[in-house]
């Protein structure tokens, strides 16, 4: 059984949507140990995969350590599209990514299942074709020493409930799961790790209110840390606390929250007194 204390503190670079050095600089300021390279700016990932060890250097140099790679998400990028070409553009493209965070020191890839929205006529065709491309793409990590993790998603999106992210994972042995706790709208987060928590290997932490995702900091929204962090520790949880949430937020109860890299580090210390 593990302690959320041992677990490092970790951030999305969505933080402040910058790899920029003074960006990099506050963020350690602020007690934080790893990073997670996210799409954020969009155009970033492109020059990421010509130039992964620039961007990562410039992550150490700052004190930090690469702990992630969030794969881009988006029109026409799709691991679980009915296009043959959008397919197997996304496939290679995810391809060259896997390579790039390999380089650049991170120890997990996180992926969409697909993207939105998902018909219901559609639905069972394009999750056979998500797990097509997730045992590919797992086995490709594996074999550069990486981790692959798929997201649990809200709304109509792949994995959106407890039973389907289960279906999707069953069989596929080297992938495991990011478990975002702001994603599940039907279902409960405590079910979610007590039913998954064995493959969860990262996390992308940030409270909400069970109608739609909002990314706001743990305790602002309606989420049961307590019954979460607990059940994380009951299942042996070896990953960071790794915030995804931007400042400032999303409007979120009619409030829009402005923090900084020192929040997120008070934030989690009393998370832990939970």
């Amino acid at each position: 059984m593990t302690n959320i204390k041992d677990w490092p503190l970790a951030v999305s670079l969505c933080y402040k949507h910058s790899i920029e050095p003074d960006v990099l600089a506050e963020i350690k300021a602020g007690g934080v140990e790893y990073v997670e390279i996210s799409s954020i700016p969009d155009p970033f990932l492109e020059d990421f995969v010509r130039r992964p060890k620039f961007y990562a250097d410039r992550i150490t140099d700052a004190g930090l350590k690469v702990w992630s790679l969030h794969l881009p998400f988006g029109i026409g990028i799709d691991i679980a599209s009915l296009s043959h070409s959008v397919l197997t553009q996304t496939r290679e493209y995810f391809h060259a990514l896997i390579k790039a965070a390999s380089e650049a020191g991170a120890k997990v890839v996180v992926v969409h299942p697909g993207l939105e929205p998902v018909l219901d006529c559609d639905r069972e065709a394009r999750l056979q074709i998500s797990r097509e491309s997730l045992t590919i793409l797992s086995e490709y990590a594996d074999s550069l020493g990486l981790t692959l993790a798929v997201e649990d998603l809200p709304r109509s999106c792949l994995c959106n409930t407890v039973e389907e992210m289960a279906r999707v994972v069953d069989g596929i042995d080297k992938l495991r799961i990011c478990f975002d706790t702001n994603h599940m709208l039907n279902h409960d987060n405590v079910k979610f790790v007590e039913t998954l928590g064995d493959r969860i290997v990262t996390l992308h932490v940030s409270d909400y209110d069970f109608v739609d995702e909002r990314h706001q900091l743990p305790l602002v929204g309606d989420n049961d840390w307590a019954g979460i962090i607990h059940g994380l520790e009951k299942k042996d949880y070896h990953g960071v606390w790794l915030y995804e949430t931007s400042t400032p937020s999303l409007e979120f109860r009619g409030k829009v929250n402005h923090f900084t890299a020192k929040d997120l580090y008070e934030n989690k210390k009393t998370l832990e007194k939970l």
